[in-house]
């Protein structure tokens, strides 16, 4: 069984990493290195050893929130479908079951769902958002968490909680402002 620490590790997905943060750099965004990836995989792994799930669950949320931005080296409107993408291929060479692989890749596919709410101009606009736009974009994590968490099964579940905490940092700033 693959590990997080393995995962952190692994040389492919550095270059994911780096290659995703050089590519939003340079169209203005904000720092999506490893720091935040870091941050992000540590989050998932608080929110649901906290909520109570169990070790594999935790390591899987865990795997997922790091690699839940690699897509943005491909590109970043759609970012969490490639990345799903690269992240089930890398996993399945690394030698993760299909159920491992299936729970990651969704998850990494399912955390900006919100979006969906948001408005097309304002996702997929390139460059830096007005304070106004910004402000639209940070509530894609209450929209996440409202579409996944009405259903009801157990994934959708933490998906729901994972997608509603993805930019939140331990002193309670970020999105949702706590």
């Amino acid at each position: 069984m693959l590990t997080y620490n393995e995962i952190t590790e692994n040389d492919a997905i550095k270059t994911y990493i780096i290659r995703a943060d050089e590519s939003l750099a340079a169209l203005g965004f904000t720092e999506h290195s490893f720091a935040h990836v870091t941050h992000v995989a540590e989050t998932a792994g608080y929110i649901l050893k906290t909520l109570g799930h169990d070790e594999r669950t935790v390591e899987l949320a865990k795997i997922a929130g790091y690699l839940h931005d690699i897509g943005n080296c491909v590109n970043r409107v759609d970012h969490a479908h490639s990345g799903a993408m690269l992240a089930y291929n890398i996993l399945k060479e690394m030698g993760y079951s299909d159920s491992d692989c299936d729970m990651v890749s969704n998850a990494a596919a399912l955390h900006d769902l919100g979006k969906i709410a948001i408005p097309n101009e304002i996702v997929s606009k390139y460059g830096l958002l007005s304070n106004k736009e910004r402000s639209i974009m940070n509530k894609h994590t209450e929209y996440g968490k409202e579409i996944l968490g009405s259903i009801d099964t157990e994934f959708m579940k933490i998906a729901a909680d994972i997608a509603s905490e993805h930019h939140e940092h331990y002193d309670g700033s970020g999105n949702n402002g706590k």
